[in-house]
């Protein structure tokens, strides 16, 4: 590893940062957990990493941001703020879920002014955070691409470059477009199957060899586990995932002059379907 990541303030210790944060010291980086919430500092320094808020931070050579939103990527990445964050030169990782054209803007801005900016959204969830195999998606240039390349291959599996700041959230909106649409859909073929006596373990059984086997049908629960997750953390309902991105997609797609009914509809629906879900598993 270059000493461009010799040390690392990670800003967001969630469900996602944290074994992040986790994976990068496993492999030898020094890094330096950024948080606003107290409980998530002492869950990172009880497995023996440092943690600090955003005020007593100082800079460091990379920042990656790992928080939930445009805002709080708006927020963080003001000149101000930014400079506090990350020394001059120095690399920015942007691993949250924001829009295409907030990443490009981003990129350039950050460029502008001697930053080298790295557009690089995540899939996988908790599990795959912490043990080094996400899928990355990498909008950035060639020369921020191959200096960011080790230290993203220390938190991915797959670390696909598809082009300039940008790109990366692009991929990243179509993936959790297909993947909410499928899990939506899912949750309506459950209700049909049980209103005609089958269980959740008979559908699944016959999903997972038929045409409809998919990742949704292989991780059967896995969105009921994050949902407590997120309960437990205190975690808005217009910021999880389900809800948030989707919206975003539908946005995205307008400044397109795009038309996303699909989008639209799961963003009206899917929270609620979710929330039924994870209810009725709590109480079985």
């Amino acid at each position: 590893m270059t000493d461009d990541a010799a040390a690392i303030a990670l800003v967001g210790l969630g469900n996602l940062g944290l074994p992040m944060a986790n994976r990068l010291r496993e492999r030898g980086h020094e890094v330096v957990g950024v948080d606003l919430d107290p409980d998530r500092r002492a869950a990172f320094a009880a497995g023996g990493g440092s943690a600090t808020t955003l005020d007593e931070s100082s800079p460091r050579s990379v920042l990656c941001l790992v928080v939930p939103d445009d805002q709080a990527v708006t927020a963080l990445t003001e000149p101000g703020r930014l400079a506090g964050l990350v020394r001059p030169g120095g690399l920015i990782l942007m691993h949250s879920t924001v829009s295409p054209a907030l990443a490009a803007r981003l990129g350039a801005d950050c460029r502008s002014v001697g930053y080298g900016f790295v557009d690089a959204p995540v899939s996988g969830g908790a599990e795959r955070a912490a043990d080094g195999s996400l899928t990355i998606m990498v909008g950035a240039e060639a020369d921020d691409h191959d200096r960011a390349g080790p230290l993203l291959g220390d938190l991915g599996s797959d670390v696909i470059h598809l082009g300039p700041p940008g790109a990366g959230s692009a991929a990243k909106l179509a993936n959790q477009l297909m993947l909410f649409a499928t899990l939506a859909g899912a949750y309506e073929a459950m209700d049909l199957a049980r209103g005609f006596g089958l269980t959740e373990e008979a559908v699944l059984r016959v999903a997972g060899t038929g045409t409809a086997r998919s990742w949704v049908t292989d991780q059967w629960g896995f969105f009921d586990g994050l949902t407590r997750d997120y309960d437990a953390a205190g975690v808005t309902d217009d910021h999880r995932p389900w809800a948030k991105d989707p919206a975003q997609a539908v946005r995205a797609a307008g400044e397109l002059g795009l038309d996303a009914p699909f989008a639209a509809m799961i963003t009206e629906r899917l929270p609620g379907l979710i929330r039924r879900h994870a209810d009725r598993r709590g109480e079985s």
